[in-house]
């Protein structure tokens, strides 16, 4: 376990293109909910989780942590809202130099692993940044909402979660650009400029819940 890592993990989404009343990271993935996949993974690697999610939801959530050494923040009216907040939890440890590196994934990608976590991790303490995901040219887009833009030195990428950064250029890029809205984390930070951000290779097995069918 490295102590110096944050997790935030977003599940304050409404889940419009799933459907239903119930928030797709809620729903159950082999017995489990989706959620919990992504606790699971990550407890035993990082010092530090918080879950970014919505307080309609708290009833849910409270049996999912239970267990877990958890922050829960209240999420945004938008996904980069909702990175704040969690950022917002951690902002004293990033500030005293106890959290170095803070990784933001969706809740709602429930298939990653150790391996990808972890090798994520050590690209962003070496450069500042890191995302995983491919290189447009070399596979076709992902269909389960992935993000797909211009990545400094990568040319056109699509990407997943985990993303990693230094906590401290992380924080600095939201404090920067306070009303800047974006479809992820990269892009808020090379806006912001001043940070490498590294491509590490990935898997379409890292999907993202979207549809019914995702669930199996």
């Amino acid at each position: 376990m490295d102590q110096r890592v944050a997790v935030v993990i977003l599940a304050g989404g409404s889940g419009t293109r799933f459907g239903g009343p119930v928030s797709k990271v809620y729903r159950p993935l082999n017995g489990r909910p989706v959620l919990q996949w992504s606790l699971e993974t990550f407890a035993p690697l990082v010092g530090h989780l918080v879950v970014v999610a919505r307080p309609d939801d708290a009833d849910l959530l409270e049996p999912i942590v239970a267990g877990y050494e958890v922050s829960v923040a209240e999420g945004g009216s938008t996904r980069t809202g909702s990175e704040r907040a969690g950022l917002e939890t951690l902002r004293s440890r990033i500030e005293s130099g106890e959290v170095d590196l803070v990784a933001i994934h969706d809740g709602a990608r429930p298939f990653v692993t150790a391996a990808l976590t972890g090798e994520l991790i050590d690209t962003a303490r070496r450069v500042g940044g890191s995302v995983p995901g491919w290189a447009t040219a070399d596979r076709p887009d992902a269909a389960d909402g992935s993000a797909g833009y211009e990545l400094v030195g990568f040319g056109h990428v699509t990407v997943q979660t985990p993303q990693v950064f230094r906590a401290r250029e992380l924080l600095a890029a939201y404090d920067a650009l306070p009303e800047y809205e974006a479809a992820d984390t990269a892009l808020v930070v090379q806006r912001h400029g001043g940070v490498a951000i590294v491509l590490v290779a990935s898997d379409l097995a890292n999907r993202k819940v979207t549809f019914p069918g995702d669930l199996g």
